[in-house]
């Protein structure tokens, strides 16, 4: 009991887990990555990811485009369709910050994870806000 409760309470203190990126997470205002090119504000355009209980939500420079779960999973074609199309029109962005609604089954995340590897978005941080 013991060693499940100084696991779970080392979790409960994450904020964001990230993998190779070079962003900073919108959750954290105040951090200061040295690692990222300051841009005009018009000129930062972000991907993302939303993964919702019924769907997916890709949202790129604010664009937002829903890809719903076939037979209670991803529809992968579909979303690597989205990918390809936010890939040919931004081509420079490699980073996107996936969010997930509460309750989510972690499958979800498991499978976006694996789709946005598949299309070589290699830089990827997981905000759990």
């Amino acid at each position: 009991m013991i060693c499940f409760l100084l696991i779970t309470a080392v979790w409960q203190n994450v904020t964001v887990i990230s993998t190779n990126s070079s962003i900073t997470p919108p959750s954290d205002p105040n951090a200061v990555n040295p690692n990222l090119q300051q841009k005009p504000d018009k000129e930062k355009i972000e991907i993302s990811v939303k993964i919702k209980k019924n769907d997916l939500e890709l949202i790129a420079n604010k664009v937002v485009t829903t890809i719903p779960y076939v037979n209670s999973s991803l529809d992968r074609e579909a979303f690597k369709s989205i990918l390809q199309k936010s890939k040919n029109q931004y081509p420079d962005i490699k980073e996107i910050i996936i969010n997930s609604e509460s309750g989510v089954m972690y499958k979800y995340l498991v499978q976006t994870m694996d789709v946005l590897s598949e299309e070589k978005y290699n830089d990827v941080a997981i905000s759990t806000n």
